[in-house]
């Protein structure tokens, strides 16, 4: 799987529009590093992946509308990413609030999967896990490593 563009808005900490062309970063190398310091939102990216991908995110602890920036009524997610000669495009949005401003007593979520075409993106009714063979445990175990996780991925066993 190759990412490409990740757009979100209202996401966490990260108040408004933001967007991350990997294209532009893989012009420079296909290897990268997320850093930055505590707080800086590197965990944010890697669950705006994981939600727009599987609809989850790894920390149980928590729910996708707790993603929400705090005081507005809507997020949203937006992943371009290829497999195999296939792009894909997967959409998360998350309301909370009504257009008055009004708490909703269950958040309204819709995520949508595309393929992209030549001449226009196509809503199809596959799983990510289909596309890219990776159930979300696996994605979490072999992409998002938390902090601490990352010296017992070296030292397990292959079947893990």
């Amino acid at each position: 799987m190759r990412i490409h563009r990740l757009k979100l808005e209202n996401i966490a900490s990260l108040k408004g529009a933001h967007e991350i062309n990997f294209e532009d970063i893989y012009q420079e190398s296909n290897l990268f590093a997320i850093t930055g310091q505590t707080g800086s939102g590197k965990s944010t990216i890697l669950n705006c992946i994981s939600l727009a991908l599987y609809g989850e995110i790894y920390k149980k602890d928590s729910s996708s509308q707790d993603f929400v920036t705090l005081g507005q009524a809507q997020a949203s997610i937006e992943l371009t990413f290829s497999f195999e000669s296939n792009k894909y495009r997967s959409l998360w949005q998350m309301r909370v609030k009504r257009k008055n401003g009004d708490i909703l007593k269950k958040p309204q979520l819709i995520r949508t999967l595309f393929q992209i075409n030549h001449e226009s993106d196509l809503a199809i009714d596959k799983s990510v896990e289909e596309i890219i063979h990776l159930t979300f445990n696996q994605f979490c175990k072999t992409t998002i490593l938390n902090q601490g996780e990352f010296s017992r991925f070296l030292t397990s066993k292959f079947i893990d």
